[in-house]
């Protein structure tokens, strides 16, 4: 099957509706199967790729992520988590 090379042909751009000239359109490298015009492009961040089972990325026993909102936020590490008696602190 052959098909036209759309040098005068005009297409919407998915995103904002504009029109546009057809080989202006570009695959979106975020969402598959979209076609955006050059200021909607999204380029896919590489943290958003799956990793791979051998980078080895994920840790065998990984700590808690402790906020700055959580209980205790101004109290040190060893006093939030209750340890402060086994290092000398406390009552």
């Amino acid at each position: 099957m052959s098909f036209s090379k759309g040098t005068r042909a005009v297409a919407r751009c998915a995103r904002c509706g504009d029109k546009v000239p057809y080989l202006a359109l570009l695959d979106d490298g975020y969402v598959k199967g979209l076609r955006v015009c050059g200021s909607c492009y999204d380029i896919a961040h590489p943290a958003e790729k799956p990793f791979r089972a051998e980078e080895l990325i994920a840790l065998q026993k990984p700590a808690p992520d402790i906020d700055d909102d959580s209980p205790g936020a101004g109290d040190s590490l060893v006093t939030s988590m209750g340890w402060d008696t086994y290092f000398g602190g406390g009552t």
